[in-house]
């Protein structure tokens, strides 16, 4: 009766008691009748409760079990046995009706139902009929839904349900184990939750009568039943309050599991202290209030104390800040929107009640964590980078990591970030040094007494800090440490700067620790960052004359909150030139000369073309460049490259607008003529002085003299590779007669200096060495700059020195002077190379 909701609290028979109390069946079937009436499918529930109260009217003679199967077959429901009854009814109708008594029992008879069954089923249905217009129940006109009709039936059968457990075994309520009989029409399918209108025991347990259902079907029938159980409660930011998993369950069978309900009015007090715990404490609220914004403040900036000194001991502990609110909250503060309505009418009593001040928040003072050691940005050249700091040892992100705009990472200066940040060099220095192999370190014995005379003074640079940390050393100890001997790999991670790759809107493209990877990986992307930031007047091609407005040094804008700068370059493209923005100023000057030159060749048209025509003519000069596999045409366009160059940009600054332009146009493209007159002049004695080199070339062909050959056509290669007319500069191309002719005389000596030419030629191996590893055939700015240009002409003016003494040189140098030139080209290379 309980489980009716037949009786109430007070055990005593309820209203809905006495209502079932007037039903001629059992009081499960009337408590279906009394819910099919509020749900509406109260003709179905008739028909089908009227069934349960009799004999199953279907037959099934032991002679004829195959043939009655399929007749009865015609009425299953394929999700309930319930609403088979309803076909059945349904169809016997219609053939009751139609036929006579006599016809009718033989209906039945074929069709293995049993008369007299129906005839008390219809009778059954009758009587029910008849009590439920004396309570005022009234029947649908319309079929009911499948939902409805089983939501009624679940109403007497709550003790009857089953969820399906493992190979069609289903565990029904308080824990007992059953099968579906094996009649049902759903006995093949198995659903995950039923329920039977019995469930009897034989060979085995058999729920009989089944039909398909949905746990949510059972809410709100007789909810008393339900028990309650709550797990995990826990603040939730987003609603501002404190949520719990609800598990619901039934005689011993879960419902519903895992359902987040509200928490606080089941549990205030644990509420209150998941609220102040999760949301004051930890942070876990979205708070406009000024004492939330205020106290925040203060945690994050010494969590961020904390971070750069790499220590857990500054901020208090949380149990303090909880007492600090405990102490001051009311009982009854449960969620966001109960706090906020207390706190404005405690603002107006005691304004700073939550207000916390440093001396509460902290243990120490942390003095040793200055601006100065662990600064938030970090300014490297003429960059200024954002610097952020974790303390989580094992977090990839753990230590120090720097954003990078990707529009800034083709020019970072990589060396820099080895110093990481003052606060941290001294023990990463330190950590180093104990690392060395022992008869090394034993020899710096205290390390960090060694370390800090060795870091008096300095400045974090673009420098390698282990060729700088080595030399101090030297200084000190005076033992020399070779850079393999230094193990920085087995360095812990937060040694290492941590390096984030943003985009313009400063989302995290990439990051780790290996920045020449990142470069790698980005590289292209860097490119087109600067350009998609860059104004529509920076993105103009197939220029063919000044139109396009001022030219100016360098363009400024902002990417992820730091500024940039780019410069602006005119780009030759051979039949015009477009405008495009390079990372360095030098870099844009170099690009745009050879873009300003293309520019001036596109302004006389006439008298390019006359000079192609006119230059390096004759069949001699043919023979000669034909001698040294060079082609005239080639020479040619080299040499009105180089022309233009002399005659409007070398010696001069760069024109800005058109007005500049026109005027040098103007002025000086008189001086073409004559100008590329002797360059072909220049070039008909190079190709003469080099076609004597081939000759004698030809002639050295002693095996010993193999590798002073080898050594001249590698010289060969590096003076005449491809584009070296416009590539060098006026001067020094007029210097290549004297080289050639230095060579030539080389080649003479051969016979009778050979021990000599050999010693001379180790001797410039390892100074030609580095002009092998980074002369190119480009105009890259980053490869090759001035500094690498006047060591190779320099190197050039040394071997005429060498070799030919008589020929004499521009200037004198020294060996000693190309040493250190040498010195301070290789170090400017990697860092470029970097």
């Amino acid at each position: 009766l309980q489980e009716l909701g037949a009786v109430d609290k007070k055990q005593q028979l309820s209203k809905r008691g006495r209502a079932l109390a007037k039903f001629p069946i059992d009081p499960r079937f009337s408590r279906m009748v009394i819910a099919a009436a509020e749900l509406n499918c109260l003709s179905e529930v008739l028909i089908i409760c009227s069934a349960l109260s009799v004999q199953d009217p279907r037959e099934r003679p032991a002679d004829k079990r195959q043939a009655s199967d399929e007749k009865h077959r015609r009425y299953w429901h394929e999700h309930s046995d319930f609403l088979t009854y309803v076909n059945l009814w349904q169809h016997y109708e219609e053939q009751r009706q139609e036929l006579s008594q006599n016809k009718l029992r033989k209906y039945c008879q074929r069709n293995f139902l049993s008369f007299m069954k129906m005839r008390e089923w219809r009778d059954i249905h009758h009587q029910l009929r008849i009590v439920v217009k004396d309570l005022g129940l009234k029947e649908n006109q319309e079929p009911a839904s499948e939902e409805s009709v089983h939501r009624a039936l679940l109403a007497g059968l709550l003790s009857h349900i089953a969820n399906l457990d493992q190979d069609k075994v289903y565990l029904g309520a308080r824990n007992r184990k059953l099968r579906i009989f094996p009649g049902s029409a759903l006995y093949k399918k198995a659903p995950k939750w039923l329920m039977a209108a019995e469930i009897a025991e034989t060979t085995q347990v058999y729920a009989r009568c089944c039909a398909r259902i949905q746990p949510e079907w059972l809410l709100g029938i007789n909810d008393e039943l339900f028990k309650h159980h709550y797990s995990e409660p826990h603040w939730q930011q987003k609603t501002g309050r404190v949520m719990a998993f609800e598990s619901l369950s039934l005689y011993g069978l879960v419902i519903r599991d895992r359902n987040k309900i509200h928490y606080g009015p089941i549990d205030p007090v644990a509420s209150r202290e998941i609220f102040i715990r999760s949301a004051l404490v930890e942070g876990r609220y979205q708070c406009r209030l000024p004492f939330y914004k205020h106290n925040q403040k203060l945690i994050r900036d010494i969590d961020d104390l904390e971070a750069k000194s790499r220590r857990r001991d500054i901020l208090v502990d949380e149990q303090v800040l909880y007492q600090f609110y405990e102490d001051r909250l009311a009982s009854e503060i449960t969620t966001a929107r109960t706090f906020e309505s207390w706190y404005k009418k405690q603002q107006g009593k005691q304004e700073r009640l939550l207000f916390l001040e440093n001396d509460q928040l902290m243990q120490h003072s942390a003095g040793n964590v200055t601006e100065s050691q662990f600064p938030s940005r970090l300014r490297c050249s003429d960059l200024v980078l954002k610097l952020s700091y974790i303390f989580e040892p094992g977090n990839a992100h753990d230590g120090v990591t720097v954003t990078i705009p990707v529009a800034l990472l083709n020019r970072v200066p990589v060396h820099h970030f080895e110093w990481l940040v003052p606060g941290m060099l001294r023990d990463k220095c330190i950590a180093l040094v104990k690392m060395l192999p022992k008869q090394l370190r034993k020899q710096m014995v205290p390390v960090p007494d060694y370390v800090d005379k060795a870091l008096k003074g300095l400045v974090a640079d673009n420098v390698p800090l282990l060729e700088t940390l080595a030399r101090q050393l030297r200084g000190i100890v005076g033992i020399e440490i070779p850079l393999d001997q230094w193990q920085p790999e087995k360095l812990d991670n937060f040694y290492r700067m941590n390096f984030r790759i943003v985009d313009a809107e400063g989302k995290t493209l990439g990051q780790g620790r290996d920045i020449d990877q990142l470069i790698e990986q980005f590289k292209g992307r860097a490119s087109e960052s600067v350009q998609e930031q860059a104004e529509p007047r920076f993105q103009k091609a197939d220029i063919k004359q000044w139109d396009f407005g001022d030219l100016p040094e360098q363009f400024n804008f902002k990417q992820a909150g730091v500024a940039v700068t780019s410069y602006p370059a005119l780009v030759d493209k051979n039949d015009s030139v477009s405008i495009e923005l390079m990372d360095f100023s030098t870099e844009a000057e170099l690009v745009s000369q050879r873009g300003l030159v293309r520019l001036f060749m596109l302004q006389v048209p006439q008298q390019v073309k006359y000079l192609r025509k006119e230059l390096l003519k004759g069949n001699q000069i043919n023979l000669q460049l034909a001698g040294i596999n060079q082609r005239r045409e080639d020479w040619i366009e080299d040499l009105l490259f180089a022309v233009f160059m002399r005659v409007f940009i070398e010696d001069k600054p760069l024109p800005r607008n058109q007005q500049d332009f026109d005027e040098r146009l103007n002025a000086h493209k008189s001086e073409l003529v004559e100008q590329a007159t002797r360059g072909g002049e220049l070039l008909m004695a190079i190709a003469k002085e080099a076609t004597v080199i081939r000759k004698g070339l030809k002639s050295a062909n002693q095996l010993a003299w193999a590798m002073a050959v080898a050594d001249i056509k590698h010289q060969l290669d590096r003076l005449f590779q491809p584009g070296y007319i416009a590539d060098t500069p006026w001067h020094w191309l007029e210097q290549y007669p004297r080289y050639l002719k230095s060579i030539a005389q080389r080649i003479e000596k051969l016979r009778g200096q050979l021990p000599r030419d050999r010693q001379l030629m180790v001797g410039l191996e390892t100074l030609s060495q580095v002009l092998g590893e980074h002369w190119q055939n480009n105009r890259d700015a980053q490869v090759k700059s001035e500094l690498l240009v006047n060591y190779r002409w320099l190197l050039e003016e040394y071997r005429v020195s060498l070799f030919a003494q008589q020929l004499g040189t521009l200037q004198p140098v020294s060996e000693k002077r190309l040493k250190a030139l040498l010195a301070e080209l290789k170090q400017a290379l990697l860092n470029k190379k970097a």
